[in-house]
This record gives C-alpha cells, sequence and structure tokens, in this order.
C-alpha cells in the first residue's frame, strides 16, 4: 500500500535532501534500499533495474548534476520503499549531527508494524513516530516514540532497550508492554502485559518498576504519577484491529474514537456522567455513530477530517 506525505513532512524531507553532502546522501539511499527489514514493493529485478539507472545517470554526470540527480534518487527511492499499513519510512540527520536515523511515520487511521534489527517487534499506532540510529543495536538499543507503540522486546541482558518518550524513558531487557505518550494528551501512560521494566525522567531518576497488569499513569502537566493495577492487555487490543472502550467518559471516549478513525473530534457539550463500555472491529465511523446513537442521541457534522458533535438528550450513565 502506497502512502502520501502531508505537506509539512514533505517540506522536511525536501529540506533534508537539500543540504545533505553527495556522499551522505548515497550511503544513505544505498543502505535504504538493500536493508532487508525495508518490505518490498517490487520485485529485486524491478529494483535492480531501476537502481542501476539512476546510478548510471549519476555517473555520466558533472559532479552537480550528479548531487541532483541523487536527490531525484530519493524522492523515487523513498515512496518505493514505503512500508504497508500507510505507513512511510525516511532517513533523518544530517552528517555533521552524527550518524543517521530512520524514522517511521503512521499516518492518521492506520496501523504498522517495526522489525528493528534485534528481532524486536514494535506496533505503531495511528498518527505515531518512531525514531532510531541506523546502527541500533550495536552500541546500544534505543528508540524514540511520539504516539502511542506496542512492544515485543527481544531479550538482551547485555544491553537494555530503551524507549524515550516526552521526557519518560521505559527501561526493558526483554517483554511485552504498550507506550502512549501523544502530544496534547494530558496524561501519559505504560502498561505491562509480561516482564518487567523501570520508567525514568529525563535525568534517569527512577519513577516506578512495573509488574505485569499494572500501568504507569503520567500527567504531563505537573509530573504527577501513580501505578494502578488493571487488565493491561486491553491497552494493545488495538493490534489486532480492535477498538476497546471500557468505563470511559464522554471525552476520552470520542478522543480514541478519534485516534482510531482518524478524525479530529470535537465534543461541544460534555456530559461528565457518561460512561462508555464498546468494542469496535471493521465498523466504519457513520456505522459506529449510528450505534452511539442509539445508547446516547446526538448530532454531528462532518467536513473532511474535522467532526463536530453534540448531544441532543440528557445524560444517562453506565452505557
Amino acid at each position: 500500500m502506497f502512502g502520501k506525505l502531508d505537506s509539512e513532512t514533505f517540506k522536511q524531507l525536501r529540506s533534508k535532501l537539500k543540504t545533505a553532502s553527495e556522499e551522505q546522501l548515497r550511503q544513505d539511499l544505498e543502505r535504504l534500499w538493500n536493508d532487508p527489514r525495508t518490505p518490498e514493493q517490487m520485485d529485486m529485478a524491478g529494483k535492480a533495474a531501476v537502481w542501476t539507472r539512476l546510478e548510471h545517470h549519476a555517473q555520466a554526470s558533472l559532479r552537480s548534476r550528479r548531487l541532483h540527480w541523487l536527490r531525484i534518487a530519493a524522492i523515487l527511492l523513498l515512496p518505493v520503499l514505503l512500508l504497508g499499513g500507510g505507513a512511510f519510512l525516511y532517513l533523518s540527520g544530517k552528517p555533521t549531527e552524527g550518524p543517521a536515523a530512520l524514522q517511521v511515520m503512521t499516518a492518521a487511521g492506520q496501523k504498522s508494524q517495526v522489525l528493528l534489527p534485534d528481532g524486536s517487534r514494535v506496533w505503531l499506532n495511528a498518527g505515531s513516530i518512531l525514531t532510531y540510529p541506523c546502527d541500533f543495536g550495536r552500541k546500544e538499543r534505543r528508540v524514540r516514540l511520539e504516539g502511542e507503540a506496542y512492544f515485543e522486546v527481544t531479550k538482551d541482558a547485555r544491553k537494555a532497550f530503551r524507549v524515550e518518550a516526552e521526557g519518560l524513558q521505559v527501561v526493558v531487557h526483554g517483554t511485552k508492554f504498550n507506550v502512549a505518550v501523544r502530544q496534547g494528551d494530558s496524561e501519559a501512560s505504560v502498561s505491562l502485559l509480561e516482564g518487567s521494566v523501570s520508567v525514568e525522567d529525563r535525568t534517569n531518576r527512577l519513577l516506578a518498576s512495573l509488574k505485569p497488569e499494572q500501568s504507569f499513569l503520567f500527567d504531563q502537566t505537573d509530573g504527577h504519577f501513580k501505578v494502578r493495577h488493571e487488565d493491561t492487555a486491553l491497552t494493545a487490543v488495538w493490534i489486532k484491529d480492535t477498538c476497546r472502550v471500557k468505563d470511559a467518559s464522554d471525552l476520552e471516549t470520542f478522543k480514541k474514537i478519534g485516534y482510531w478513525y482518524g478524525l479530529h473530534i470535537r465534543l461541544e457539550n460534555s456530559r461528565p456522567d457518561y460512561k462508555y463500555n464498546f468494542t469496535i472491529h471493521s465498523e466504519s465511523f457513520r456505522e459506529f455513530m449510528a450505534l452511539i446513537n442509539k445508547l446516547t442521541p446526538l448530532a454531528y457534522t462532518m467536513q473532511g477530517d474535522e467532526v463536530v458533535v453534540r448531544y441532543l438528550a440528557p445524560a444517562k450513565s453506565n452505557h
């Protein structure tokens, strides 16, 4: 499945291509092109033919023109190497900033899966970004997350696996856990399904050590946190194409639904005593709204990915 770059990301990519050196760009493109972890969108013969033509143009031109062709190659190769599920992969970093990094970005309303060099698997939820160095695993195992992801980490007693996310660090040697740290959300969470993890702040100060069926909840506005016992398996059902809402307020519910469908939902008149419990599988957004309307009568308007919801009736609790 081929995805599209949004305008802001395209500007960032174009800027990186303009400032990268010829040799750095050539090495990065060749590494990305030949990386066995990158899913193929064409057979090897087709890839080889395209790459040969691009190299031929580069070698046959003057230095300035060869660099021009390499930059064209970057634009051509990146769409070819797009990840499935509405995600795309690109190289970040400049020669003066040390080793380049790979970024996997998942489009709104989509999910993707990443296999890291050490065998660890990461599922990225909608609108999320995972960044890791091209030399991941050689000296350390460190990734950065923006958004939400579920991790199944390969054990390595010598190299702890670290997830950096908005001022928090999750440290683990081998386990299964979910991390949700979204910009604009007041609360971040780390939920442990198997194994054990430690949660630290940006200064490496230990905040909590989690056991299975425990979640770490962090208030991003004031820095307060707590550890709660819960069915943490529910936090990761989204990787099975299932959206589960359990005893959630209307604000929490529509925020989660917005992530699920890749929409911006604004609730005009919140009902604090509304509580929702339901599971979504393959229903469309309109089908979901028709179902929830039977529980709590409401009206909504939709323009593109912007949705405005308004309740029409007095509140009823425990839906």
